[in-house]
């Protein structure tokens, strides 16, 4: 493991936000692992209960489950959110399953060195709150989409937006995934796919899909992500302490 010093901060935008101290702080116990595509989080070498994980880069997709098993995608993350955060805090079990989308790398935090920095740091709990409201915007930007737009449209959004975190033109997926994220059958996504190879925008088989025509794919997406990214931006350009609640 090589740790970032205050020269050369994490890329995640939670802990590269952090005063140096702080940032170290958490880092000193840290270790930086991989995430494999596939892998659930909890599910990783060496996990606990109550880590957090980082994002440095790749993308982690959040799963909700119903009572009869059916899989419902919540949204989106990477290097500008933490997943546990709140688990680590309160010691309340995962409502979600974060599975990895795309392989990157991250900061694993235990939970011990988490609840030291939160109860002495006003900076590491102005982060926590940071991460909470960008989850609630992820959580409502996500259910805007489900109910306004169609699966090609979304699906458009969900395959530019693994190319901008990936940098690379071609997407191994299974269908069965993208079924449980967009919660459609497995035909319903087969459609989308063949809609947009049909407009030339992607190549699309079975497990695999390659980007033809990056403009025209995000013209036809349905442009949740640029406003999602706009206003994640606007949360993490408030002045520190704006977030953090007043005094009792």
């Amino acid at each position: 493991m090589v740790r970032p010093d205050a020269a050369d901060p994490p890329r995640n935008r939670l802990l590269s936000g952090l005063p140096a101290f702080d940032r170290e702080r958490l880092l000193a116990r840290a270790r930086l692992a991989d995430l494999p595509g596939g892998a659930v989080l909890a599910d990783l070498p060496g996990a606990s209960p109550g880590d957090v994980v980082f994002a440095e880069s790749g993308l982690i997709g959040l799963h909700l489950a119903g009572p009869d098993g059916t899989r419902i995608g919540l949204g989106s993350v990477s290097d500008d959110m933490a997943v546990g955060l709140a688990q680590s805090l309160s010691g309340l079990p995962f409502a979600t399953t974060a599975v990895v989308e795309c392989p990157g790398r991250a900061w694993i935090v235990d939970a011990t060195t988490l609840r030291a920095a939160h109860a002495d740091s006003p900076a590491v709990r102005d982060m926590v709150l940071r991460c909470a409201a960008v989850y609630a915007t992820l959580i409502a930007e996500n259910m805007l989409c489900n109910a306004t737009h169609t699966v090609p449209q979304r699906m458009a959004r969900w395959i530019a937006t693994y190319r901008r975190r990936t940098g690379g033109d071609t997407c191994r997926v299974m269908q069965e995934y993208l079924s449980a994220y967009f919660s459609v059958k497995r035909t319903t996504v087969t459609q989308a796919g063949l809609s947009l190879s049909r407009a030339n925008l992607i190549a699309y088989s079975r497990g695999s899909l390659t980007v033809l025509d990056p403009d025209g794919l995000d013209r036809a997406s349905c442009g949740c992500d640029r406003r999602l990214a706009e206003k994640v931006n606007r949360i993490f350009a408030c002045a520190s302490g704006v977030l953090a609640p007043g005094p009792a």
